[in-house]
């Protein structure tokens, strides 16, 4: 079976370094919080997305490859995660500012399937929330 991808990108106007360490560095400051762990503080370690809380460290995604300003690639275990799931976050120039993109990969995921619409859908209302920590963010 092959690997099928959900997609969703936004437009920040910020150049491509500044997109960058906002997304990465300051990534607990926009990103969605699971209901059950609602003090969880989300935060690239090393080569790891964790989410800690009282209850401890969580696993999110183990970053594969690391290419400031241009792109991280994740090994994701997050939300909608099946084994296998791959997650490419790209920083491309656009216009005034950069464009961030989303890929999520995941074995059989196809468009019409069950969970490929929430996995797409929650990736959108991520990056509208990363948009929507700078000020001067457009989609």
């Amino acid at each position: 079976m092959t690997a099928g991808e959900v997609v969703a990108s936004t437009r920040v106007a910020l150049g491509g370094d500044a997109a960058f360490r906002v997304f990465t560095d300051d990534i607990d400051r926009w990103w969605r919080r699971d209901p059950a762990r609602p003090d969880a503080v989300v935060q690239f370690q090393g080569d790891r997305l964790i989410s800690v809380s009282a209850d401890g460290a969580e696993l999110v995604a183990e970053v594969a490859r690391w290419r400031p300003p241009t792109l991280v690639e994740l090994r994701w275990l997050g939300p909608h995660a099946k084994d296998g799931d791959v997650v490419v976050l790209e920083f491309a120039p656009d216009r005034s500012g950069t464009r961030v993109t989303v890929r999520h990969r995941q074995i059989g995921m196809a468009s019409g399937r069950a969970g490929t619409g929430g996995a797409g859908l929650w990736w959108a209302d991520l990056l509208r929330r990363f948009s929507a920590a700078h000020p001067s963010s457009t989609s």
